[in-house]
């Protein structure tokens, strides 16, 4: 074992049980051992193959996947306590931390892989880019999880990115220089202060109090932001986000990309017989989901972010009634004369109230011909 526990797994997260179509492999493609299985489509964890790495918890853009000891969360605790100007991060197999070739004088153990450390981890760990951060990746050539790798490249290539900073935090790997280690932080045991102590409880109730309003997203996501330096404008390539696009011309006003969005980055308003959808970038999981629901191929991605935290309407328009159903549709006259919503046009007839996404999944996407 590489932790100390075996996460737990919340199934009715997971985004494939959102839309059949997701197609979301991400805790399958990273797990080092291969001991996530997608057939059912939610992931199936082996719990006596796990070792308890961590690293599903860290890529799950969803929070399928989580333990109870809240291991990077006690690392972070720690680390806060000494406030060093620099630090670097060791894993669960540096036996002898002093020994680490970093460049840095203060390093802070970590109990299990360093790949269990997500983008709202690492931001948070390096002050939003004001702490130089190094992680010592030189037990992975060697390591029997050592695929495990390339989640850890792939966080800091996104963290340097949103930060601005190709050099904000490093792999050991890369660095040039060395230092000696001058103090040992304890990531699994934190040192409480009767002053620290109150500060313990107080983030624990801002945790349990600072979520997205409608709570529609993930908590790593909502930490993420948290942490997050203002951006105005970057490529969407090496971020967790996706910039969204509709084609107004194409879009009928249906819903579907709205009812399936998981964190609601995509809303729909109507009011006086017209309506509006918009989109937040900042809430955006870059899950696609928004692309393969719709049935008229509206959707796509563009390449760059313009304010993470602005929502911008990305269509608009008026509606008018269905003649087959009387739902209200942004649909165009079709060939024969008629105004019909998509689902009328496609065959499905209307579509009735549903209480979930995997009942809509059965409901729309089950009566349209693939």
């Amino acid at each position: 074992m590489i932790g100390q526990h075996v996460p737990s797994a919340d199934l009715d997260r997971c985004l494939n049980l959102i839309h059949r179509r997701a197609g979301c492999r991400l805790c399958a493609n990273a797990c080092p051992v291969d001991a996530i299985s997608l057939e059912h489509p939610a992931p199936i964890l082996d719990t006596e193959t796990c070792v308890a790495c961590g690293v599903c918890i860290a890529v799950c853009p969803t929070d399928v996947f989580g333990e109870g000891d809240h291991t990077e969360r006690t690392l972070l605790r720690s680390v806060s306590q000494h406030a060093p100007d620099e630090l670097g991060v060791v894993c669960v197999r540096r036996t002898n931390p002093r020994k680490a070739p970093l460049p840095t004088a203060i390093v802070v153990t970590h109990p299990r892989c360093l790949g269990s450390l997500d983008i709202g981890d690492l931001l948070e760990l390096s002050d939003q880019g004001n702490r130089p951060i190094v992680l010592d990746d030189t037990l992975c050539e060697e390591c029997p999880i050592g695929s495990a790798h390339t989640v850890i490249a792939t966080a800091v290539d996104s963290v340097n990115a949103l930060l601005g900073n190709p050099q904000a935090i490093r792999v050991a790997s890369d660095a040039t220089e060395t230092a000696a280690v001058r103090e040992v932080i304890d990531g699994a045991h934190p040192h409480f202060t009767r002053r620290a102590l109150f500060g313990l409880v107080r983030d624990r109730a801002a945790e349990l109090t600072d979520r997205d309003p409608g709570g529609s997203l993930p908590t790593s996501r909502v930490r993420l932001l948290a942490h997050l330096p203002t951006i105005d404008e970057m490529g969407t390539t090496r971020i967790p986000f996706a910039d969204v696009r509709i084609d107004p011309d194409a879009c009928t006003a249906c819903r579907a990309c709205v009812q399936f969005c998981p964190t609601d980055a995509l809303t729909m308003s109507t009011k006086d017989a017209t309506f509006a959808i918009s989109f937040r970038p900042a809430a955006c999981l870059d899950c696609g989901i928004c692309a393969v629901a719709c049935p008229e191929s509206a959707v796509s991605f563009g390449d760059r972010i313009e304010g993470l935290l602005n929502a911008r309407t990305l269509a608009a328009g008026p509606l008018t009634a269905c003649e087959s159903c009387n739902t209200p549709t942004a649909a165009k006259v079709g060939a024969d004369g008629r105004t019909l919503c998509t689902w009328c046009r496609h065959g499905a007839g209307a579509v009735g109230p549903l209480h979930d996404e995997a009942g809509l999944v059965e409901d729309l996407l089950g009566r349209l011909d693939d």
